[in-house]
């Protein structure tokens, strides 16, 4: 039990295992450093957890389900392919260099592995996350876009294109629709769900979300209620949609339940003949974060808005690129009121 160095001049890793009575191999690694941190880590695992990747896995989103059913459907893909690659290895054994060796070939799938690791943590199962502070460079998200990508010209490009590829009945509740995603910041599937009660005075009640995926009405993503301001430019869209359903705001053309597929046959030509066949309808909501910070709002006033529970700080670190020649028109300003 032990480091041992073998005939190819790597540093062997074995632990004794209690629950098997036998020696179980850690790891095969390049440096005595390295393996003697395993074997440190090893020797920590706690007496009883033993549970493995693959067993934790299977049960994760069952023990620790989320409030939308979409995320536990994509968390429950992103960890199977871990989960199979590492079936039989306890929670404990999967350390930084399994980790890390991991997210850089499936970078993807970070995000679902760490909160399942977390999870596992948070029960005692292990007693550090090796998904954590990885030090690895992440790749862009969709809406991290430059500055000025979309400005509100733009906005109304999209909308007069609306009335252009579709015809009036679908031309005018796309419009409506661009016009309040963009001027509220709430998601799409937020959007979708929106009823005749939830519009009050100036101000949106957003409760409920479309999961498009299991074509059901579930809680906003974080499950928690937020009221939204409704400005001018907004409630005119609501006021001249086409009325379609009883209740919902913005259904299908033909008067049902709006989901991703149908508004997808909608947004494409639009996107397209406005010249923007790669844009995300998503980043209609990253415009109004962007635009909220260039007017001086504080990230954690856009976060309110959104439905962020962090304070600002998502704000600050995927849609925080407001104009530098505004800011400075800011400052300016400042000291001159100061003055």
């Amino acid at each position: 039990m032990g480091v041992r160095k073998n005939k190819q001049g790597k540093y062997v890793v074995q632990v004794w295992d209690n629950t098997t009575g036998k020696n179980r191999h850690v790891g095969t690694f390049d440096r005595h450093r390295e393996a003697e941190l395993a074997f440190q880590q090893s020797k920590r695992i706690k007496v009883g957890s033993d549970v493995t990747v693959k067993e934790f896995a299977d049960r994760w989103t069952l023990d620790y389900p989320r409030p939308a059913e979409s995320t536990n459907r994509h968390n429950a893909e992103r960890v199977r392919r871990f989960a199979i690659a590492h079936a039989r290895k306890r929670l404990g054994q999967i350390d930084r260099r399994i980790a890390r060796s991991w997210v850089l070939e499936h970078p993807g799938e970070l995000s679902a592995i760490r909160a399942m690791f977390t999870d596992a943590l948070r029960d005692d199962l292990i007693e550090s996350n090796p998904f954590i502070a990885l030090g690895l460079k992440q790749k862009k998200a969709k809406r991290d876009l430059k500055p000025g990508w979309l400005t509100a010209d733009d906005i109304q490009t999209l909308t007069s294109t609306a009335l252009l590829v579709h015809e009036p009945v679908t031309a005018n509740l796309a419009k409506s629709m661009i016009l309040v995603a963009a001027y509220t910041g709430i998601r799409p599937g937020e959007l979708f769900a929106l009823e005749v009660g939830d519009v009050l005075d100036g101000k949106l009640v957003i409760s409920k979300a479309v999961q498009s995926a299991t074509r059901t009405v579930g809680p906003p993503k974080n499950g928690k209620t937020r009221v939204v301001v409704l400005p001018e430019v907004a409630q005119v869209a609501i006021e001249e949609r086409p009325r379609l359903h009883e209740t919902l705001l913005f259904p299908s053309p033909r008067g049902r339940q709006m989901y991703q597929p149908t508004w997808h046959w909608i947004w494409n030509p639009i996107r397209n003949v406005a010249g923007r066949p790669g844009m995300h309808f998503y980043e209609l909501r990253h415009w109004m974060a962007t635009h909220l910070l260039e007017q001086g709002l504080s990230p954690s006033d856009v976060a309110v808005q959104l439905g962020h529970t962090d304070q600002g700080a998502l704000v600050m670190s995927t849609y925080g690129h407001p104009s530098e020649d505004a800011a400075r028109d800011r400052i300016r300003k400042a000291f001159e009121d100061a003055a």
